[in-house]
């Protein structure tokens, strides 16, 4: 199932990254396998994706997965 319109990064492993509190985006989605940033993310979208399974780190917890 593709998660954004960019077709590339169908395939590859994806994870979000919770941007710090005072940030203008709640998260971004990057693509793990080519270490890019694929696009950001509302709160709503972010917490979506991480129920398909999506790792979600958070940078005040030292990029600790959760």
């Amino acid at each position: 199932m593709a998660i954004t319109k960019l077709k590339h990064h169908d395939k590859h492993t994806v994870s979000i990254h919770v941007c710090k509190p005072k940030s203008a985006h709640y998260a971004a989605l990057r693509c793990v396998d080519c270490n890019t940033h694929i696009q950001w993310l509302n709160r709503q979208a972010a917490h979506t994706i991480r129920s398909f399974g999506v790792p979600m780190y958070f940078k005040e917890h030292n990029n600790e997965k959760v």
